[in-house]
């Protein structure tokens, strides 16, 4: 739809218009020129304790099952202020969403996936599914990945070190 010059609201409107579900979806689009358009549940999941959007050129941040709006906020800030790519910049505000909280229920997965005009399926795909700390697994990837996609950004780099200073891993010498 994007591709046929709809707005992204126009988009947006049109996939949910024949949804059962549209109560239930969150879901942004962006386009190419920055526009986003974000469409928050009137009927969340009641298990979420907090829900809600913020959005900014060429970028959108959401949850539904959110710790508080410090987290979207965290993310928001991360991503404007990141020098890099923008896959750093992602990351960056991954990291800061889980560091303010992130997801009410735990770090079960994370993941990120980047499309590159010209190029078929996605430029940059990376996840991690069924773990215990997925966001900082998830950067571990991405710091030691070889991938043109990543820019300046010193969090994309090796050595990895914990972003969280309350989550910290221990050293090795609180581990022996």
């Amino acid at each position: 739809m994007l591709a046929r010059h709809y707005l992204p609201e126009q988009a947006l409107a049109e996939l949910l218009r024949d949804d059962a579900q549209r109560e239930k979806r969150q879901l942004a689009i962006i386009d190419m020129s920055g526009r986003a358009a974000n469409r928050n549940p009137a009927k969340a999941d009641p298990s979420g304790t907090w829900w809600g959007a913020v959005s900014g050129k060429y970028y959108a941040c959401q949850g539904n099952t959110l710790v508080g709006p410090e987290v979207i906020f965290a993310m928001a800030r991360a991503y404007e202020e990141t020098e890099g790519s923008l896959a750093d910049r992602l990351m960056a505000a991954l990291i800061a969403g889980d560091c303010a909280g992130g997801d009410h229920r735990g770090r079960l997965a994370a993941g990120m996936r980047i499309a590159k005009e010209g190029i078929d399926g996605y430029w940059l795909e990376l996840y991690v599914d069924k773990s215990d700390d997925a966001v900082i697994d998830l950067a571990k990837k991405y710091a030691a990945l070889d991938h043109e996609a990543k820019g300046v950004w010193q969090g994309g780099k090796l050595p990895f070190e914990h972003p969280c200073a309350d989550r910290a891993e221990p050293s090795n010498e609180a581990k022996q």
